[in-house]
């Protein structure tokens, strides 16, 4: 019915103009994040492994390259716990490990559906984690002061993995849209708060709607609270 053109400017409209306008209505901006969860969980569920705990998560997922060289870019460090799991599971000399974050807390209040955690929480002061490892590298400041600057520079030299761990629909999003030259076939995206359906979930849905990326999701915890997925 519409040419190739014409489907790329509807989809401009109704996500630059439709969203944002529905998103000043709580009730029919959550009707739609509902609507599609629902879509989401009957294409997806019953096709991906299954674990108990992000932990196990991250084990199925980096068990996969732990004798190979990547690159996993984190996105919210707070105390680098999540990092320094991920250091364990790769031992590869040559794999490299980024870190973004403020170290000053949250930019903004995260509303995860079940609570308003407010703007400052997971503050360390400014303090970077005390690692201890070499592959490391820290990059201090908002992410859209800092991403673009380094993207401009990165190239990857291994299997790039993701982890966005920012828990913000705003961050999520950002991640998303700058990285999009990255996230091609066997990318890997490690979501930490997918559950929370009007930021992480909805900034994946909202990217592949525009991007057409197709992924197809590899493992995820109970209730979809991480999951991580793969583009194709």
């Amino acid at each position: 019915m519409f040419n190739n053109a014409e489907t790329d400017f509807l989809k401009w409209i109704y996500y630059h103009l439709a969203i944002p306008f529905f998103g000043r209505f709580p009730v029919i901006h959550l009707f739609k994040v509902f609507s599609y969860f629902a879509k989401w969980r009957k294409e997806h569920t019953g096709k991906f492994q299954v674990v108990n705990s992000r932990e196990e998560l991250y084990s199925a997922v980096l068990g996969r390259y732990a004798d190979q060289n990547i690159d996993l870019l984190e996105f919210g460090v707070f105390r680098g716990d999540s990092l320094k799991k991920f250091l364990n599971l790769n031992k590869e000399n040559n794999s490299r490990f980024f870190g973004f974050d403020t170290f000053t807390g949250l930019p903004e209040t995260w509303n995860d559906l079940t609570r308003k955690v407010p703007a400052g929480t997971f503050n360390t002061d400014g303090k970077l984690p005390d690692i201890g490892d070499t592959r490391v590298g820290f990059i201090k400041g908002k992410f859209e002061n800092t991403l673009p600057g380094f993207l401009e520079k990165f190239k990857s030299e291994g299997d790039l993995i993701i982890h966005i761990d920012s828990d913000l629909y705003s961050s999520a999003k950002f991640v998303l849209e700058s990285c999009d030259h990255l996230l091609t076939k066997n990318c890997v995206i490690i979501f930490d708060e997918f559950y929370s359906l009007e930021n992480e979930f909805l900034a994946l849905h909202e990217y592949c709607a525009i991007s057409d990326k197709k992924y197809k999701v590899i493992c995820g915890t109970k209730n979809y609270v991480q999951i991580a997925i793969i583009f194709e």
